[in-house]
């Protein structure tokens, strides 16, 4: 790629992206002229909405779901963070909360490490890794949990957390890259390596309704 993408660019006219992260990074590390790169969110599909119980309560049983946990979606692979993010849930398992932790997404490259800190933490009974999950189901298990977190290193746009929002569901991310401007308002932003942030915003999305009921309004509009 550092040698394919430098070389295509002396026939390219135009650059399109999906976030002003993205377009910034473009400009700086390719060094495209800023005035020639476009940046165009993209949005949700439509079967991403608040779906009704009996949808979540099919979906939780087909793949032995239980009815309180924390919802994460996206390949496991290292920028990912999923080894911060079970950090932080063995702290929250300390706290006696009863959510279980599940991670949808296919097993992908470099990912050994995630493996090994579930281990190490000791939690693999509370872990449940559904591997790939058909598009179909995603609103209902977006819609079923009751937090989700993505406290992804970098994102080119990251819709996961978007696709939650729509379904209804209060969001901690991660303040780097492209996430800020994808939740805004509507979802918590921690510093990705910061386990205890991690921690403790999930444990506020999960004691405090109130405040969740607030980012979920904000979420859905």
């Amino acid at each position: 790629f550092r040698r394919y993408i430098p070389r295509s660019l002396r026939f390219v006219d135009r650059i399109i992206t999906d976030s002003d992260s993205s377009r910034r990074d473009i400009v700086r590390f390719l060094r495209f002229p800023k005035e020639r790169v476009a940046a165009i969110p993209i949005g949700v599909a439509s079967r991403f909405t608040p779906v009704g119980e009996d949808d979540c309560r099919r979906v939780r049983h087909r793949l032995g779901l239980p009815t309180e946990y924390i919802l994460t979606v996206g390949s496991l692979s290292p920028r990912k963070n999923l080894e911060t993010l079970f950090a932080a849930y063995h702290q929250l398992r300390q706290r006696d909360l009863p959510h279980r932790l599940v991670v949808v997404g296919p097993t992908a490259w470099k990912s050994s490490g995630i493996f090994h800190r579930l281990r190490a933490l000791g939690i693999e009974a509370d872990v449940l890794l559904t591997g790939f999950v058909p598009d179909d189901d995603l609103p209902a298990l977006y819609r079923g949990a009751s937090a989700f977190a993505f406290p992804s290193l970098y994102e080119g746009f990251g819709l996961p957390p978007l696709e939650a929002m729509a379904c209804g569901t209060p969001v901690v991310t991660s303040n780097k890259s492209s996430l800020p401007e994808v939740v805004g308002d509507a979802g918590l932003l921690v510093d990705p390596l910061d386990v205890d942030a991690l921690t403790s915003a999930l444990d506020r999305l999960l004691t405090d309704p109130e405040f969740s009921s607030a980012l979920i309004r904000r979420g859905i509009v």
